[in-house]
């Protein structure tokens, strides 16, 4: 079984490796199977664990469902966007499009 701080870094691994400053689609694609296998893995241990937990564990728990919730977003909204602005720049796909003036939400 991982450690608290071993997922955490794993997950800002994952994070920086897909949605760091230049993306693409295989980076984005790779973050969501890498994402969902640290799932998997959690879950059950999740599960078992939230029962008796005394309160701070419990809450380092919903910590890294939070961060995974959030990762997965942002690389699902980052997989969505078709086009390169401001911060978000794809490789893939370089270049503002006009038809991309609207927001994502997930």
């Amino acid at each position: 079984m991982f450690g608290f701080k071993e997922i955490k870094q794993k997950l800002q691994q994952i994070a920086l490796k897909a949605l760091g400053l230049e993306r693409n689609e295989r980076l984005l694609q790779e973050g969501l199977q890498e994402l969902a296998a640290l799932e998997n893995e959690l879950t059950p241990i999740m599960i078992n664990q939230i029962k008796f937990a005394p309160t701070d564990l419990i809450i380092k728990l919903y910590e890294l469902e939070n961060m995974t919730l959030v990762i997965k977003a942002a690389i699902i909204a980052a997989l969505a966007r078709t086009e390169s602005r401001g911060a978000h720049y794809r490789l893939d796909y370089p270049k503002k499009e006009s038809s991309w003036l609207k927001n994502i939400t997930v």
